[in-house]
């Protein structure tokens, strides 16, 4: 259905953006049917850690990613790509606890102490980079392109966090390599949405470096502006505050 649609364009789609969610399997059809169609250039849903890292690569919930990445290297004659690595979600995994700060109860969760530095970006900076990238192709066809606002510790976000709410936060503390355990045992429970949280708290708070892009990213020869940690969490503690 989707090559249907694709070939049926009058004019013929040129690029597709992925948007598949981690541990799903419909971006490879999409890009097998972009094949079939003939399109040009295809972003795939990466948005995340680096998968293509030794720690990261062999995880189950990166399977259908990894998959993704062997499609597309088998037709690099046929259809270009571009891989685009983003850390985790800032605003949206600070607003909703995903990240281990839960801003309501005042409450941090920090995974090996909070000091290894772990990089990240804002939705809207993921936005700017799909189109920075569509119009450089010179910078970014076949490629993995790195993009971040920050990169810092939860300890740093963490210190931001009693900064801009005025108060002393509980904080919890546990491991990395306990977050893996729980993680890959949910996963085989078929609790998948656990099982992801887990590994992906593994992958970026361990220090090995699956999520952590400093020296890599590509924001400013995209020209694309990067936030400072510093306004993100406060305009965070600004929105809960509001929607209280």
């Amino acid at each position: 259905m989707v090559a249907k649609h694709f070939r049926e364009s009058s004019t013929g789609p040129r690029i597709t953006v992925g948007n598949a969610a981690v541990g799903e399997n419909s971006d490879k059809s999409f890009i097998e049917a972009a094949l079939e169609a003939g399109v040009k250039w295809v972003i795939p849903t990466e948005f995340t850690a680096d998968i293509s890292h030794p720690f990261a690569a062999p995880l189950p919930i990166f399977a259908s990613k990894i998959a993704v990445i062997k499609l597309l290297k088998e037709n690099e004659s046929r259809i270009a790509h571009t891989f685009i690595t983003t850390g985790g979600f800032l605003d949206w995994g600070l607003d909703n606890g995903f990240l281990g700060f839960d801003i309501t109860s005042r409450t941090a969760t920090l995974y090996d102490d909070g000091k290894h530095a772990f990089s990240g970006t804002t939705l809207s900076s993921i936005g700017k980079a799909v189109v920075a990238v569509i119009h450089h192709p010179e910078l970014t066809l076949n490629r993995r392109i790195y993009i971040a606002d920050v990169t810092a510790t939860q300890q740093q976000a963490l210190d931001l966090f009693e900064k801009y709410t005025g108060t002393k936060w509980t904080v919890k503390h546990t491991s990395t390599e306990d977050e893996f355990k729980r993680g890959a045992e949910l996963f085989a429970k078929g609790d998948f949405a656990q099982g992801a949280h887990g590994y992906l708290m593994a992958v970026a708070f361990n220090g090995q470096g699956a999520c952590n892009f400093e020296g890599k990213t590509s924001n400013k020869a995209l020209g694309i502006e990067s936030i400072s940690l510093e306004q993100i969490i406060k305009e965070a503690a600004e929105r809960k505050k509001a929607a209280n």
